[in-house]
């Protein structure tokens, strides 16, 4: 097992269906792997953009992922399995290595 200090990151930004940049937006990345939903997972983290209108989520173990962009989130939903799978067929897919960061732009999904 290989240790490093480095963590990996995805960011970009969420553009709504006019093709406008947007600055109001949850976006949830998850395992695309449905058995690593688990409670109190590594594989499933959500984020919000900054004030420029960029997001950034950090801290990602290697895998195959997939990323949406919605409007709104409770809380906690992105840790609810149902919604999850919910996103998944309108999320983009995408693959993080170790320590590596990803630019990864999204539309909005609903």
């Amino acid at each position: 097992m290989h240790l490093t200090q480095q963590q990996s990151s995805v960011s970009g930004t969420v553009k709504g269906r006019d093709g406008k940049a947007l600055k109001d937006y949850v976006v949830v990345i998850f395992a695309e792997d449905a058995a690593r939903w688990g409670p109190q997972t590594r594989f499933v983290r959500s984020g919000r953009p900054d004030q420029g209108g960029r997001y950034e989520v950090r801290g990602l173990p290697a895998e195959r992922y997939l990323a949406a962009a919605v409007e709104y989130l409770e809380a906690g939903e992105e840790a609810n399995p149902d919604t999850l799978d919910q996103l998944r067929t309108r999320a983009a897919r995408f693959s993080l290595g170790d320590a590596e960061s990803k630019v990864l732009d999204l539309e909005l999904d609903n």
